[in-house]
């Protein structure tokens, strides 16, 4: 292992390369299309498009997306589907609601009525969205409602963005198809129906028919959700993934479960098995102390809390390969994966995780110039101890998208030759996550690397900033 200088001076941070490439970590997405779904996203965005020709429509969405209730420039169908506006026709203005503007031209042989297209909506796909993504041609703010009229595009259900070659379709006020590139940047403004990706949906305990919640709140991973509901309607309370995340870190109590097994030689024995992703949250590793009796590390002489001081994309080519322009902001979550040595002589691998970096603070633009910024996220995590956990950990980086559609995706993790309790360990933990969702990188950190100041820096697609907590 080498030290590299920046700006000609070490005093601030060390600079370390990833031991190991994230080119040695495959993903194989498992992506599913959903034919309904798909078809009636359609209708949303050709109706939309057409609704569009009135400027009260147009005014609508922009003071919607505007209003950035999740840190984005989108709002929810389910929220405003009854909201009132007046929209022209024959030359006069009459009331209507937006949820009608969606409704509009949808042919219907079966006499299907707005509300049941609308129920459909907030029944089967409750987190349907309306977005106007930021773009170098323009935003929301700057948005000429009295002149410019966007395109209206919808996400497919097997969408996959890291496909340099995907395209979405879009119509026009007029009925015109186009097909955009998921890659490039359309010169004009688009409005994207999508799957908002800051909340969940969780159903109610009494809409379950099986009745077995014994809570009188939404389970998620076996866990309660005691909190105050975003938004509710018959069948399901929405809340935000960043409430449910750290709900879930109280609940589990910081624990862990294994992961996948491996194999310890001298005398340690054989891993334990499991699967799944982890719990989720900063976990403890427990108590105990460092197997060498002399400190020879910032880990064993200060022996605090592993804290993520901050992290950033590596450069605007990796946020565009893992979230496209149609998504609006990157919405980032992270694993932890660590060594266990059991009291019973075996080693496994656990991962603790998600946690949420959030979708803010990834890029700024200026004079239509766009680059990627560090985010501070002063994250404490758990107490690094060799003896029980290593001389390395890996922290994985996942860029999440909602995942109704397909299977779930395997990301594995392969330790080699980890020396733990006097031991080396071989084994690979396997992070589950969603079909939709897009691996961006691992972070590979040794035991013995300096923490003093903003710790060492770890460059690879994501860079990130580990120390001790202060």
């Amino acid at each position: 292992m080498y030290l590299v200088c920046v700006a000609f001076s070490c005093n601030e941070a060390d600079v370390l390369p990833d031991t190991q490439s994230e080119d040695a970590v495959t993903v194989q997405k498992v992506l599913q299309k959903d034919e309904e779904r798909d078809a009636l996203y359609t209708s949303v965005a050709r109706n939309l498009a057409a609704g569009l020709e009135d400027q009260s429509v147009r005014s609508f969405i922009q003071e919607r997306v505007n209003d950035q209730f999740d840190g984005d420039y989108n709002f929810l169908v389910e929220t405003s589907k009854d909201e009132e506006l007046s929209v022209s026709s024959n030359g006069r203005s009459i009331p209507s609601t937006f949820g009608n503007i969606l409704f509009d031209g949808e042919s219907s042989p079966s006499e299907r009525t707005t509300d049941d297209f609308l129920r459909s909506i907030g029944e089967l796909y409750p987190l349907m969205q309306v977005a106007l993504p930021q773009l170098e041609i323009g935003s929301a703010e700057s948005w000429d409602v009295a002149h410019d009229v966007p395109l209206v595009a919808f996400i497919p259900s097997d969408y996959d963005e890291s496909n340099e070659n995907a395209t979405i379709t879009a119509y026009d006020f007029e009925g015109n198809q186009y097909e955009l590139s998921a890659e490039k940047e359309p010169d004009r403004l688009v409005i994207v129906i999508s799957d908002n990706e800051r909340l969940i949906a969780l159903e109610k305990p009494e809409s379950t028919p099986s009745g077995r919640f014994g809570s009188d709140y939404p389970m998620y991973k076996g866990c309660p959700i005691e909190l105050p509901a975003y938004h509710e309607n018959e069948r399901y309370n929405y809340y935000f993934r960043d409430d449910v995340y750290q709900t879930l870190t109280e609940c589990k109590g910081g624990a862990v479960i294994p992961t996948n097994s491996g194999t310890g030689n001298g005398g340690s024995g054989s891993g334990s098995t499991g699967s799944g992703s982890g719990s989720t949250g900063s976990g403890s590793s427990g108590s105990g102390s460092s197997s060498s009796s002399t400190p020879q590390c910032d880990r064993d002489v200060k022996d605090k809390t592993e804290q993520l001081y901050k992290a950033k994309f590596r450069d605007m080519g990796v946020i565009r390969d893992v979230e496209s322009w149609a998504s609006g902001k990157p919405e980032v979550i992270y694993y932890t994966t660590r060594v266990a040595y059991a009291a019973s002589g075996s080693h496994y691998t656990f991962t603790s995780g998600p946690r949420t970096a959030g979708k803010e603070g990834w890029y700024k633009k200026k004079f239509l110039k766009t680059s990627v910024t560090w985010k501070v996220l002063h994250h404490n995590l758990f107490k690094w101890l060799s003896a029980q956990n290593g001389d390395e950990m890996v922290y994985t980086w996942i860029e999440e998208d909602t995942s109704p559609f397909g299977g779930r995706t395997p990301v594995n993790v392969t330790f080699t030759g980890v020396r733990v309790a006097n031991a080396s360990f071989t084994g690979t933990a396997t992070i589950s996550i969603g079909a939709q969702d897009d691996y961006i990188g691992n972070n590979w950190v040794q035991y013995c690397d300096n923490t003093d100041g903003d710790g060492t820096l770890y460059t690879n697609s994501m860079q990130i900033y580990v120390r001790q907590r202060k």
